[in-house]
């Protein structure tokens, strides 16, 4: 019977020890460095401060999935928080990147550097606002839409390979 213990107690320090060796690892950055060089970077995400340093106007937006739009604006030019259903012309990402459908649904936020406003009036005299945009960016963290990428936090700062549809 003590020899069972001895040899239990011996798997458990063991099992204790790899689970010190991994959580050192994973704070240190080797192990989402090693998962990361198995994926392809594609775009690094950016901070508000960053967007902040470019000259020009932008908006953020989050991509949903309704009748009519493809964006959901948070925030408008003026930096005040503005909800409302946007179409951006120019430059989208998700038609760019070719997104897959669980990245597309994310709770993501992107930055569009605005060219152009105009306010639009539809057949039902319906008003919405179209922004001529000329680039976008990602705000950090990125959000994979993945469970083994968000559960485990890896790859915050990028949109990565697997965030967008297979080459057939």
């Amino acid at each position: 019977m003590r020899k069972k213990i001895i040899i239990g107690f011996s798997s458990l320090l063991t099992l204790l020890s790899l689970s010190v060796i991994v959580l050192l690892l994973w704070s240190n950055g080797v192990i989402d460095m090693f998962i990361l060089s198995q994926d392809e970077i594609i775009k690094e995400s950016i901070t508000i401060d960053e967007a902040n340093l470019r000259e020009q106007p932008y908006i953020i937006c989050k991509p949903v999935r309704t009748t009519g739009f493809d964006w959901l604006m948070v925030q408008d030019e003026d930096k005040n928080e503005n909800i409302k259903y946007v179409i951006i012309i120019g430059t989208d990402p998700m038609n760019e990147l070719k997104a897959g459908y669980e990245f597309s649904v994310t709770p993501n936020r992107f930055i569009f550097y605005v060219v152009e406003k105009n306010e639009r009036y539809s057949e039902m005299l319906y008003e919405h606002i179209e922004y001529v945009v000329d680039g976008w960016d990602i705000l950090y963290p990125v959000s994979h839409g993945g469970i083994i990428y968000d559960l485990f936090g890896l790859h915050p700062r990028y949109i990565i390979q697997a965030d967008l549809l297979s080459s057939p």
